[in-house]
């Protein structure tokens, strides 16, 4: 693997990247700064007052104690609001990866290039993946200085795992729309695939939530955001467990689009 490849998905991305990172770490930092402005425990018994199924609805677990910490006022009221937002980030970018370019007929003339074609899809999707990684940093970057513009007392530590816990969920959304446009061929046919998987995986998660137990919390596996939970961070600690597994099928996932885009004919 030659790298350039790499570099020049790289030096087409990095601004794209700060974009999205610049305005996601302002919203980080927003929510920091008005850490001080709530008294938590009073939040925790006002929300405790409304029923089961809008707690449910609006993203709050049953223990609403994590509401009680600065870090849990963050997570909630920043990682489960902006969940959509993060998703669409790997989305744009798993686009990128062949399927913009096979529609504007430019893969071609990319394939006539002495590079193999595994080698374009590899070297673009770990480009994509660093700047996943890059927009996770800008968010930490987000979180810190709202901290220290208004002096919360915040576990650093847990808020980085949880920031970076992101990352593999982001990637394997990556992968996935890797796997659609290489099997699909056509953009827009890959987009629509792609877009109704993320809406989807956020409706079963949400009715999961305000159900409760039995067959929706069965359901609710197959839904990637349910690997996202980062209120369960803050409470519990990070799950190796299940980054380990969204992991390894974002592995599966981007050597599938490998796979599918060497063995099908590309071009208009």
């Amino acid at each position: 693997m030659s790298g350039v490849i790499f570099l020049h998905t790289l030096r087409r991305t990095w601004l794209q990247m700060v974009y999205w990172g610049a305005g996601l770490g302002l919203m980080a930092l927003f929510t920091a700064a008005m850490v001080p402005f709530f008294d938590s425990m009073k939040m925790v018994e006002l929300i405790q007052g409304l029923p089961p199924i809008l707690l449910a609805a609006a993203g709050f677990d049953a223990d609403l104690q994590v509401l009680a910490t600065p870090e849990g006022i963050i997570t909630v009221g920043f990682f489960g609001k902006f969940a959509l937002i993060f998703a669409a980030y790997p989305v744009v970018m798993g686009m990128r990866i062949s399927a913009n370019d096979e529609d504007d007929g430019v893969m071609e003339v990319i394939l006539s290039l002495p590079l193999p074609r595994w080698q374009v899809i590899v070297e673009r999707f770990l480009a994509y993946s660093l700047s996943i990684v890059g927009v996770g940093v800008l968010v930490y970057l987000g979180l810190w200085l709202g901290v220290a513009l208004v002096d919360v007392q915040l576990d650093m530590a847990r808020m980085a795992t949880v920031v970076f816990n992101v990352v593999p969920v982001l990637i394997f959304v990556l992968a996935f729309t890797a796997l659609m446009a290489a099997l699909l061929r056509r953009r827009q046919r890959a987009l629509a695939v792609t877009t109704a998987f993320v809406i989807a995986s956020f409706m079963i998660d949400t009715v999961a939530g305000i159900v409760g137990e039995g067959l929706s919390q069965t359901l609710r596996a197959i839904s990637f955001f349910s690997y996202y939970d980062a209120a369960g961070i803050v409470q519990q600690g990070l799950d190796q467990g299940k980054t380990l597994f969204i992991s390894a099928l974002a592995l599966l996932m981007a050597l599938g689009s490998v796979w599918a885009f060497r063995r099908r004919d590309v071009g208009l």
